[in-house]
């Protein structure tokens, strides 16, 4: 059976998400979930796959940050302190610290 065993997990953007998804498209025909993805991510996908990774990386680079909330930031692009306050799981107890210091990371990529 195709898909019965994880082989690893890894965390990943809606960018990347859209660039993987497209790259399928050009040599077949999408599934009904496939082709629902790419719609959801052509709309919701804020930045491009080569900015979504390397904000990824330098949020990575920030003392507190996990993986997670920098994938969900650089999904999500925010711009306001009060939408990062809302983004971190209760066990990831991130400071008001680390998420000023990763809006301000976030404001260089929306220019």
């Amino acid at each position: 059976m195709i898909g019965k065993e994880i082989l690893s997990k890894k965390f990943i953007s809606l960018s990347e998400i859209k660039t993987i998804v497209s790259e399928r498209k050009k040599e077949k025909d999408l599934k009904y979930e496939q082709d629902q993805s790419l719609k959801y991510t052509k709309e919701f996908a804020k930045i491009t796959d080569v900015k979504a990774k390397k904000l990824i990386e330098d949020l990575m680079k920030i003392n507190g940050m996990t993986e997670r909330l920098s994938v969900k930031i650089a999904d999500i692009v925010p711009e306001e302190i009060e939408i990062m306050q809302l983004l971190p799981l209760k066990e990831e107890n991130v400071s008001d610290e680390t998420l000023k210091e990763a809006l301000e990371t976030v404001k260089k990529y929306v220019k």
